[in-house]
C-alpha cells in the first residue's frame, strides 16, 4: 500500500522562548510567546516545558507556578510548578501539569489545550517566590501547531 502526501499545506508549527522573573514584582512575570497575529486558524499546543535559569528560594514561599493562557486571560489549564523539596537547581526541568495536555504528552480521550483563532499564547507567573532571599527565574519554551487557516 502506497502512501502519499499530505492534501494541502503542512501546518506552520510556531514555538518561542522567554524566561520568566518568578520573584514577587519581579519583571517581566508574564511574557506572551505566540502572538495573536500568528494564530489565524487556531493552534494547540504540541509541548512547553521550563528550565530553571537562577535557583528559586524565598523565606515566605520558594514555590513558583507559572500558567499557560491565552491573550484574552483565558487560561489553557497547563502549568509549570517547581520543587517545593528544596530550591531547584539550574538547568532544573519543569513539566507541564494541569487538566488540559499537550499533544506529545497526551494520549488518547485526553483534552487537548486548543488556542481559539485571532488569540495568542502567554505564560504567566501565577504563584511568585517571597520573602527574605526570594530570587528565581524559568526559561518556558512553548511549541504551537496551527489547526489550519
Amino acid at each position: 500500500m502506497a502512501v502519499g502526501p499530505v492534501a494541502g499545506p503542512v501546518p506552520p508549527l510556531s514555538s518561542a522562548a522567554v524566561e520568566l522573573d518568578c520573584r514577587a514584582g519581579g519583571s517581566p512575570s508574564e511574557a506572551v510567546l505566540i502572538p495573536a497575529a500568528l494564530n489565524t486558524g487556531g493552534m494547540v499546543v504540541a509541548e512547553c516545558f521550563g528550565i530553571v535559569t537562577e535557583v528559586l528560594a524565598g523565606a515566605t514561599e520558594d514555590l513558583a507556578v507559572i500558567t499557560f493562557k491565552d491573550t484574552d486571560d483565558n487560561p489553557l489549564n497547563i502549568m509549570l510548578t517547581t520543587s517545593d523539596n528544596g530550591a531547584d537547581a539550574v538547568n532544573d526541568i519543569l513539566v507541564p501539569s494541569g487538566t488540559t495536555v499537550t499533544l506529545w504528552a497526551g494520549s488518547t480521550g485526553a483534552p487537548a489545550a486548543v488556542v481559539p483563532a485571532g488569540k495568542g499564547i502567554k505564560a504567566v507567573v501565577t504563584q511568585a517566590t517571597s520573602g527574605t532571599g526570594a530570587a528565581g527565574k524559568v526559561k518556558v519554551l512553548v511549541k504551537a501547531v496551527s489547526l489550519g487557516g
